[in-house]
């Protein structure tokens, strides 16, 4: 089980400072303290909303939260905008475009800047400060258009990958990136938390587990996961889990894969979920690894119990249970902080989530 420090302070939405066309719901808002909740299935199921941003008639195409929990940043390609919003006192740091260059993939490098990938003009990516409106540093590298961006949890180092087939390692005080790894087809990529390994999956269905110190040697690990692969599905996102023993993929065919980080066996099948073929779905883990969260389709957000999982041959499936409230619109962005036990999802708007007051008692 998982322990956060949390507290859920009442607030009256007439006296809340916030401009009405930046949040037009608030129930309350919350901040962290030294007391501990565990979070258990019965009180992710009070989770209910209480902050509701609507920053725009597009729909969210990227989401990032901050290794420290402190922010959250939301982009959209449609009209290439990009949201800062800060986890604390529940508000709109900064939101800012970038009608030039376009806006895809949107990662933290500070909780003040960020990197942002282009969907126009040029490949680069793009080092944005939000506190100054200004870009910090140019990345440029890539030939086709840039799918994943993993960033270490300091922020010191990123991957990037592209349509071109390339991977590039960077250290994000230098324009120039350290490595470059050619693989078959598109990848994405993800970062451990300790940052002494970053994985690659590419649309080969293997997976290649490379050691940050040591990537010049070539992947120590290779997980073949064709013979598991039961649908003609693209994979469209890999991540670590938290405790670091899982590896998430995510695919546009209805279902999520958790596979060993050690071993490569294929533990977890999660699906259950309304999709759309070819559509991205984002998904993520509870800090302690035993849950996971998912968007959908039909605006529901879809949580799995892994302790709850029953054995169909060698692969575990879970059967999902659903959140309380629902997006109007496809939620297809999703990421949880620790910090504050807050769960933020989005479709065309951005709803920040907390257990309901009954539920969020410290232990």
């Amino acid at each position: 089980m998982v322990t956060v420090r949390y507290r859920v302070i009442e607030e009256k939405d007439s006296s809340y400072p916030f401009r009405c066309s930046e949040v037009y719901f608030l129930k309350r808002a919350i901040s962290p303290v030294n007391e501990n909740m565990i979070i258990t299935s019965d009180v992710i199921k009070s989770f209910e909303v209480v902050w509701r941003f609507k920053e725009s008639s597009n729909h969210v195409t990227s989401i990032d939260i901050h290794s420290s929990g402190s922010h959250v940043i939301v982009g959209s390609e449609l009209d290439s905008s990009i949201t800062l919003y800060d986890c604390n006192n529940g508000s709109i740091a900064s939101s800012l475009f970038s009608k030039k260059y376009g806006v895809g993939v949107v990662r933290f490098l500070d909780p003040h800047q960020v990197l942002h990938t282009a969907t126009m003009i040029d490949n680069t990516i793009r080092l944005l400060s939000m506190a100054e409106n200004r870009y910090v540093r140019y990345f440029p590298g890539h030939i086709d258009k840039v799918n994943s961006v993993a960033v270490t949890p300091k922020g010191d180092y990123f991957l990037s990958s592209g349509k071109d087939r390339l991977t590039y390692l960077w250290e994000s005080r230098f324009k120039i990136p350290q490595t470059v790894v050619s693989l078959d087809g598109k990848t994405y990529v993800a970062i451990d938390g300790d940052a002494r390994v970053f994985a690659t999956a590419s649309a080969d269905s293997e997976i290649r587990l490379f050691d940050m110190r040591n990537y010049r040697k070539g992947p120590f690990a290779l997980y073949d996961l064709r013979k598991h692969v039961k649908l003609l599905a693209n994979w469209n996102g890999v991540k670590f889990s938290p405790d670091g023993n899982y590896i998430m993929i995510t695919t546009d065919a209805g279902y999520i894969m958790l596979v060993n980080s050690f071993t490569g066996k294929l533990e977890h099948v999660l699906s259950g979920y309304e999709y759309k073929t070819g559509v991205e779905i984002g998904a993520c883990f509870l800090p302690d690894s035993k849950y996971v969260f998912s968007g959908s389709e039909s605006g529901k957000v879809y949580v799995w119990d892994l302790k709850r999982s029953e054995k169909k041959g060698t692969i575990l499936n879970s059967q999902p249970f659903t959140l309380n409230s629902r997006h109007r619109f496809p939620c297809r962005c999703i990421v949880f902080s620790s910090a504050y036990a807050l769960l933020v999802s989005s479709c065309k708007v951005t709803n920040f989530w907390v257990p309901g007051i009954k539920k969020a008692r410290s232990t």
